[in-house]
């Protein structure tokens, strides 16, 4: 593959069984020999972020291997098809995008 990328959990990934969870491993990407891309094998972009400066609220984010960095957590892996595939998420930014968005919140609060 002349543009692959390698996603694998630096240390699970080493496991043979439990590889198979802790990333997507080796996948191709777009483009050819001739194609500008920021992409190697072992070097890649975090994520994809797009602000629209117009309307802060249509801004976009998509984070390569998702939300959980536990590959055991639902959210581990949640965003990785959209990343491979070229799309994104909205990104709300006002209070009131925010709170029309959200699927749920978590709040932490300090042991006193």
């Amino acid at each position: 593959m002349a543009n692959a990328v390698e996603i694998q959990h630096p240390i699970l990934g080493k496991l043979p069984i439990i590889a198979n969870w802790s990333g997507p491993g080796v996948k191709a990407q777009s483009g050819n020999g001739y194609t500008v891309k920021a992409v190697t094998r072992g070097i890649g972009p975090s994520e994809r972020f797009t602000a629209d400066l117009a309307d802060l609220d249509q801004s976009t984010l998509n984070i390569v291997t998702g939300q959980g960095g536990n590959f055991l957590s639902p959210y581990y892996m949640d965003q990785w098809k959209a990343w491979y595939d070229g799309t994104t998420f909205i990104l709300p930014f006002s209070p009131k995008a925010v709170a029309a968005a959200k699927t749920h919140e978590l709040t932490l609060e300090p042991d006193r």
